[in-house]
């Protein structure tokens, strides 16, 4: 089923098999990671799924700059530019992709490192030099800004899941299922309610993905539980008070929404 919350976290997934009551039964749908040779296994003849992303692309100017520069020079243009959009974090950001795409990975890192220059302790902006140095690769450096980030803001549970996350990234399995499953348990304020089912379904993703080597013994058993699962996406804001709808057109051509909670296909959506 596809799922969203209001705790600047929204869920999608897309359940194979599942009646009504089992449904309205389970409040939560951990998902289970299993081999493409099994998924295909249970598909019609001739059904495929998957996903494709188009690559975001920024149009700034100071882009188009660096454009016309020799990557000799990239860091004297960047220090150049840098006076004018210093108080702009997405400056950093987008010259940091640039220069990675650019295959110039160090100076990428160096440029992202001066988003934290602007505001040492905003949560907000060590997410995105963390989440930045994920796709980067810098998975390592990014699980330290993450544990900045839950230091500062321990009180909210996404501080939790995203360090939970980017310690799955790292290998270090355990240590993500016992940070969400803090999330699970967690007594957060009502605007975050939600998050716990996003952080069970990847919580039993992890378990089911390396079943031989986590210590379970301090999880209810009652919440580790495998499904199978087609698609599931989460989408992430760092901004309080925002209005995102999520509408998901499924293979039928039918649109689910919060106009239309239910497919035929077994989407589901809820607020």
């Amino acid at each position: 089923y596809y799922k969203t919350t209001s705790d600047n976290t929204m869920q999608v997934l897309e359940k194979e098999k599942a009646s009504a009551d089992e449904i309205n039964e389970m409040r939560f749908t951990p998902p289970m990671i299993v081999q493409d040779e099994e998924v295909k296994a249970d598909k019609p003849a001739g059904l495929s799924s998957g996903i494709q992303v188009s690559e975001w692309k920024a149009d700034a100017a100071y882009l188009k700059e660096l454009d016309k520069t020799t990557a000799a020079k990239y860091y004297e243009k960047y220090l150049s530019l840098k006076k004018d959009y210093r108080d702009q974090p997405s400056f950093y950001v987008d010259v940091a992709r640039y220069l990675f795409q650019k295959n110039n990975k160090q100076l990428a890192l160096q440029v992202l490192s001066n988003v934290t220059e602007m505001k040492l302790e905003d949560p907000e902006l060590l997410r995105v030099v963390a989440n930045q140095l994920i796709e980067f690769g810098e998975t390592a450096l990014a699980v330290e800004v993450f544990k900045e980030v839950l230091n500062i803001r321990e009180e909210e549970p996404q501080s939790y899941r995203d360090l939970a996350l980017a310690y799955n990234e790292t290998g270090n399995y355990q240590q993500g299922v016992d940070l969400l499953y803090k999330v699970v348990l967690g007594n957060w304020e009502g605007r975050f309610y939600g998050i716990k089912s996003i952080a069970l379904n990847e919580m039993n993703a992890i378990i089911s993905a390396h079943p031989n080597g986590l210590n379970l013994s301090g999880i209810d058993k009652k919440l580790i539980r495998s499904m199978p699962l087609d698609v599931r996406i989460v989408i992430c804001w760092s901004s309080n008070d925002s209005d995102i709808d999520l509408w998901v057109t499924d293979p039928a051509k039918e649109k689910c929404s919060y106009q239309n909670t239910s497919t035929g296909a077994g989407g589901k959506i809820s607020n």
